[in-house]
């Protein structure tokens, strides 16, 4: 599917439904073209939201799966440890409760990045602003 497709059918709606004061999203070190253009159309989707990339070579969750990182996030947080699903087999498709997981490591490593990074001003990030945030 093409990447303004997805940022402008599957995005829009949720942004309109929730209205987030910030986009975090972690892309790693990913150069491809249509991951390029993906986060473009998000970011023009997001509009005056904030926009964070959380980028960097140095990936802490790097080699580890899906169901490694949810079950690392629900000994951190054991009040969703209920929602962690049972490990799947490679043939079933994935829960979807695996992506609270994902949200919640990718909120970690942003937070965990802003507080290690000094900031000029309030700290704060205005509209449209794109930061790019290393993993720790």
């Amino acid at each position: 599917m093409e990447p303004k497709v997805l940022a402008r059918g599957r995005l829009r709606p949720l942004l309109k439904i929730w209205k987030p004061g910030a986009v975090v999203t972690r892309v790693g070190d990913r150069r491809n073209k249509d991951v390029q253009s993906l986060l473009r159309h998000m970011k023009k989707e997001a509009g005056a939201t904030s926009f964070l990339r959380i980028t960097g070579a140095k990936d802490y969750y790097l080699g580890r799966g899906k169901y490694q990182r949810a079950v690392e996030m629900a000994s951190q947080f054991p009040e969703i440890g209920w929602k962690l699903p049972l490990k799947r087999k490679p043939w079933e498709s994935e829960h979807y409760s695996i992506t609270i997981f994902e949200a919640l490591s990718t909120a970690v490593s942003y937070i965990k990045w802003n507080v290690q990074t000094p900031h000029r001003g309030s700290g704060s990030v205005g509209p449209r602003e794109t930061r790019n945030c290393p993993t720790t």
